[in-house]
């Protein structure tokens, strides 16, 4: 058990896609520590996502805690669901543009998103950019991009000269062991951790994404 608590987790990196890959792969379920994904027609493996879309629907269910709204992002449609009262959706309008960090999900096999960030896009030259990206991408879509490279060589360099855990790692390990799937209590963690500077560690990692707190809960990403 002691074992399991001390797993450190790396962030997954959120990679850019269109919604037609994402409906149109293979989702796979993994056991233990390692994330779910979806396996696209190129093989890649994609367990986080970076999408654009515009809100073609929105649905609130305030009984059942439950919120989901529809994105189409000119090359096919996929829903994103919250199981936290809809909070990310509350400012959200159809017919808004939005970039989507979160990660794939399946349910009775239809794919959808679980959100962890959400920003509204004004500014239409972004969207332009982001269909640029898209095509490039979709022409010619390199394995790994060199900042994943990077990240992927540093994990492997801790692993192999045994690199104690940072005091981020082991706050974020603290809060996946005291998640009991509705969040870890600020306080909680305040109270456990014996890291000094919890406080400011947890609002770097907010800050950075790599956590995110909902009604006074923290989540792991």
């Amino acid at each position: 058990m002691d074992d399991e608590k001390t797993v450190p987790q790396k962030r997954q990196v959120a990679r850019i896609v269109s919604i037609k890959d994402l409906v149109e792969g293979s989702y796979v379920v993994e056991s233990g520590w390692e994330p779910n994904y979806i396996k696209l027609a190129t093989g890649e493996k994609v367990s986080r996502v970076n999408i654009f879309g515009t809100v073609v629907n929105k649905e609130l269910d305030n009984e059942a805690n439950f919120a989901q709204m529809q994105l189409d992002d000119g090359t096919g449609l996929i829903d994103v669901r919250s199981f936290d009262k809809g909070i990310l959706f509350d400012n959200i309008s159809v017919g808004e543009t939005l970039v989507l960090i979160g990660r794939p999900r399946s349910y009775g096999n239809q794919k959808y998103i679980f959100p962890e960030i959400i920003k509204t896009i004004k500014d239409s030259s972004w969207f332009e950019l982001r269909k640029l990206q898209l095509a490039l991408i979709n022409a010619k879509r390199p394995p790994m991009q060199d900042e994943e490279k990077k990240d992927e060589a540093i994990v492997e360099e801790i692993k192999e000269e045994g690199i104690e855990e940072t005091d981020s790692d082991k706050v974020y390990s603290l809060i996946k062991q005291l998640d009991n799937g509705e969040g870890a209590l600020f306080e909680e963690v305040m109270e456990k951790s014996k890291i000094k500077n919890t406080d400011a560690i947890i609002d770097t990692m907010l800050k950075s994404g790599d956590i995110y707190e909902v009604t006074g809960r923290l989540r792991v990403l």
